[in-house]
């Protein structure tokens, strides 16, 4: 059965400064949005993959932030755009409509309890929003290494969402994302990949 949610209000986010991120409305190359990307590791994967594109990569916590800068500052990467800031008013205040040309979620915190189901991206009616700012050709890549998190967002950007599965696989032993997918992987867990289409 499809899941209802509330209508995400964009009138209640916090608004953050205009004069540190106007620029990002005036983007002209492809834009591919890492939420989450903590010490960074992922957004620089994610810049020797897309040369051409601007990774912004979004990391709330400071401690992890300032790794993430100093990461980018001992790394070759020149297309790395590093936000400090909760994903949720970054994007819907500062990202056009349909300028996202790919989103990825690697390994968030699943929010293992029920009562904190809420805070899963895909369980959030922030997704409406997201989903607005994406192409129509756009995608979004979403990585777990716990399997019930895995089946429980397949349904909801499937059916919820009317979202459209492009892949639904097992994570290669041999890839390093992230930190975490690393550790996962050497440890001999299995770890899940969505990628969603619009």
């Amino acid at each position: 059965m499809t899941k209802l949610l509330r209508a995400f209000d964009s009138k209640k986010t916090p608004k953050l400064s205009e004069d540190k991120y106007a620029f990002i409305r005036d983007l002209k190359k492809p834009i591919v949005l890492d939420i989450g990307c903590g010490t960074g590791h992922s957004s620089l994967f994610l810049a020797t993959k897309y040369p051409e594109s601007v990774i912004i990569g979004i990391e709330r916590t400071k401690d992890k932030f300032s790794k993430f800068i100093k990461n980018i500052k001992n790394s070759e990467a020149n297309n790395i755009i590093a936000i400090n800031e909760d994903a949720i008013p970054f994007i819907t205040q500062f990202i056009n409509d349909r300028a996202i040309d790919e989103v990825f979620i690697l390994y968030p915190n699943p929010y293992p309890k029920a009562k904190q189901s809420n805070k899963r991206f895909h369980n959030m009616p922030f997704m409406s929003e997201l989903i607005k700012k994406m192409k129509p050709q756009a995608k979004l890549t979403q990585a777990t290494n716990i399997l019930t998190y895995h089946e429980e967002a397949l349904g909801l950007f499937t059916q919820t969402w009317k979202l459209k599965l492009t892949r639904n696989s097992l994570v290669s032993l041999n890839a390093n994302r992230t930190l975490f997918e690393k550790k996962y992987l050497q440890r001999g867990e299995s770890c899940y990949e969505l990628v969603i289409s619009m």
